[in-house]
């Protein structure tokens, strides 16, 4: 998407892209399976005797029965792939270890911009640790190995507990230079949409239904994840000079679904401003 059509315009400036087309679109599945859940609901007429309830009436009906159902094994079967990628002949692996050889034979150090949309969030995250492991790994010292200069995560769906375990130890251990989440205001979130049937983002129907535990009924969140405005601003790390929090839509993003950041003109502008570095 975003690369493929600005690809000369980040080359032009030096920018060298190398992507990873990962073929589970997590929102678009999840989408699909929440709509034929709510058919089978419609079928049964529990969504005509609940017609008359607020949305958040029929979101409360929704979450339980997409955990039920097995929505939730597909998101689990989503994350285990995106982080078996790190493993062993896994496709970030054989690109790290690609990196590091070339960072080890051309001298000077490789260096490298992370950025991700949604589930890559949870691609991406053993890659900054596994580079510096592959480096070492080569007998090079840490100043020439490849270095993550940036990461940009676009709305990840990272639960903050991956996050502590993976990108902020990148960021307080010097392997990140730095860092910038972009999330949508939770007045926005909240007028998403999972296709028809569900009535907020899909990161709340990640947080709310399908993580660890499924919120509970007069609960206003679920699981935190990093995508989401109203835990993000919570992390301690974005009050550093090497990691910002980008707030859509508002300056730096005007994204205003879940969907919207790779097509929208002042994200990718900010991402690759990001990316050049303030020189």
């Amino acid at each position: 998407g975003w690369v493929a059509r600005n690809r000369a315009t980040l080359i032009s400036r030096r920018i060298y892209p190398l992507v990873f087309v990962w073929h589970t679109d997590a929102r678009s599945t999840l989408a699909g399976a929440i709509e034929d859940l709510a058919r089978a609901h419609r079928a049964a007429g529990l969504f005509d005797r609940a017609k008359d309830y607020l949305r958040e009436r029929l979101d409360d009906l929704i979450e339980p029965a997409a955990r039920a159902a097995g929505v939730k094994t597909l998101w689990d079967e989503i994350k285990e792939n995106g982080l078996g990628a790190s493993d062993q002949g896994g496709a970030a692996r054989v690109a790290a270890e690609a990196l590091a050889d070339l960072s080890r034979r051309r001298g000077p150090p490789i260096e490298l911009h992370l950025a991700a949309h949604s589930a890559g969030s949870i691609f991406l995250a053993p890659t900054i640790a596994l580079l510096d492991e592959l480096g070492a790994a080569t007998g090079a010292a840490r100043w020439a190995r490849p270095r993550v200069a940036s990461c940009s995560l676009w709305a990840p769906a990272c639960t903050v507990d991956l996050f502590r375990a993976t990108y902020l130890p990148a960021v307080e251990d010097d392997l990140l230079d730095r860092l910038a989440v972009f999330v949508l205001d939770d007045e926005t979130e909240r007028r998403d949409t999972v296709g028809p049937a569900y009535h907020k983002s899909v990161l709340y129907l990640v947080s709310n239904a399908l993580e660890r535990r499924l919120r509970r009924p007069g609960e206003r969140n679920g699981v935190p994840l990093l995508g989401m405005q109203v835990f993000a601003e919570r992390e301690q790390v974005f009050g550093r000079a090497d990691a910002r929090l980008i707030v859509a839509p508002g300056p730096g993003s005007g994204a205003d679904s879940h969907t919207a950041f790779d097509d929208d003109g002042a994200t990718r502008r900010s991402t690759t401003d990001f990316i050049l570095g303030p020189a």
